[in-house]
């Protein structure tokens, strides 16, 4: 069966390719862009920069997943995004919702927005990844595909479609809470 997303979506993976771990997010891009998701855009960048919002402005879903400084053991963490109420613009942006403000303002548009933090433990000069680097890689690449399939589910329902015979979140089952705020907000 032949299963087309209709969700135009945006993944931004960002981070120095030269500081271990810190690549995490642009690992995760490039493996979405090998995807070959026809709705689906992948970006992977040294860091978010104002130009980016013409690209936010296109876009129903984007999805920006970046590296944190972890402790062992520290998990994956998906928060869901809204522009930030004040921002000060630079030519570099030190987070997402900065970059969503500058998107609302600009183009009167802001695309629904996760940010997906991976853990990472090294950020020392090298390009080589930590083994828990790789498998939070592993893991974060199975979420991003599990939010787009989500937010597929969720459109089509709305249209009352389904997807690939899917009819809901639940049957999907994300495997992990998404945390807004200070809220659990379960699949």
């Amino acid at each position: 069966m032949n299963c087309q997303l209709t969700v135009n979506s945006l993944i931004v993976g960002y981070g120095n390719s030269l500081r271990g771990d810190d690549r995490i997010g642009l690992e995760i891009a490039r493996i979405v862009a090998d995807w070959n998701l026809p709705q689906v855009k992948s970006l992977y960048l040294p860091q978010l920069v104002p130009e980016l919002a013409a690209e936010l402005a296109k876009v129903d879903l984007v999805l920006f997943v970046d590296a944190y400084a972890a402790n062992v053991g520290d998990e994956i963490k998906i928060l869901q995004l809204e522009p930030a109420t004040s921002a000060n613009f630079d030519s570099h942006l030190s987070n997402p919702q900065t970059l969503l403000n500058l998107t609302q303002t600009l183009f009167q548009k802001c695309p629904s927005s996760w940010w997906i933090l991976v853990p990472g433990n090294n950020f020392e000069l090298g390009d080589w990844l930590t083994p828990a680097a790789r498998q939070g890689i592993e893991q974060a690449s199975k979420i991003v595909r599990d939010l787009l399939n989500a937010v597929e589910i969720e459109a089509r329902s709305r249209k009352g479609d389904s997807v690939c015979g899917m009819q809901s979140q639940k049957q999907f089952g994300l495997p992990h809470a998404v945390k807004k705020e200070s809220k659990l907000i379960l699949f």
